[in-house]
């Protein structure tokens, strides 16, 4: 697989193992994970969800569907099989707001279904998660990734992980417009959304346990401030929609 560079065409090169021709692909397994030539997480969430999805369906007579099982039970065994197969390797994701989208579509429909809630009922995400005592698709990913930061800040100099997050290119110019997102980047934006000094961020991770539960801590305050969001933005557009009925 060629990775060119933004808005290039790949080179017409060809590598020989043994004096056979490697064949050119546009995409892979690499240990779990789907790289692709682009570069993004577009068919490793495409992935996630078929394998996710695969693993419910297969527990879904036993578990999911048994009426025999409390409720506990089955969100103990979603949480247990179905998410950290959902979110394998999200430590090193590059998200958008379109991944997270389609991965919340997927985590809502399931907690309903064990949670017995239908359409018609009009439940609320904010509830069905309240209910499920689960955090967010958004919430359990920064968690990830500030714990794999913490833990590449904390690792020698000469590991590759941690050359990687270190590291810049020598080389090449910037294209016009808007930039790709980079690690570094999503990194920052959860660190500012859990209320933690980027600039102060690597003194912070040289303690494990401190960090660890300034993480959570720094998650938890997230989710609440974006539930509260949520219900507010709800709260508005219904008062919105009651003063145009007056009107009318």
């Amino acid at each position: 697989m060629i990775q060119p560079a933004p808005g290039q065409q790949p080179p017409a090169v060809s590598f020989y193992l043994d004096g056979v021709r490697l064949e050119c692909v546009k995409h892979f397994s690499y240990l779990g994970s789907t790289l692709n030539h682009k570069g993004n997480i577009d068919d490793e969430i495409s992935h996630r969800l078929g394998c996710a999805c695969a693993a419910y369906g297969n527990l879904r007579e036993r578990v999911f569907d048994n009426a025999s099982l409390k409720t506990v039970t089955k969100l103990q065994v979603y949480k247990a099989a179905i998410l950290p197969t959902l979110l394998y390797g999200c430590e090193a994701w590059v998200t958008y707001r379109r991944h997270l989208k389609t991965l919340e579509q997927f985590h809502q429909r399931s907690l309903r279904r064990i949670l017995n809630i239908s359409w018609t009922d009009y439940r609320t995400n904010t509830s069905v998660l309240a209910e499920a005592g689960s955090w967010s698709i958004e919430a359990l990913v920064m968690r990830s990734q500030l714990r794999w930061s913490g833990h590449c800040v904390r690792m020698p100099d000469n590991r590759l992980p941690k050359q990687i997050l270190y590291g810049q290119l020598e080389q090449g110019t910037r294209a016009r417009g808007g930039q790709r997102k980079r690690y570094k980047d999503t990194l920052k934006h959860y660190l500012k959304k859990g209320h933690i000094d980027p600039s102060n961020f690597q003194a912070l991770c040289h303690n494990r346990s401190a960090w660890r539960q300034m993480s959570y801590t720094a998650v938890s305050t997230f989710e609440s401030e974006r539930v509260a969001a949520v219900e507010a933005k709800r709260m508005a557009r219904k008062e919105r929609q009651r003063q145009r009925q007056q009107k009318d």
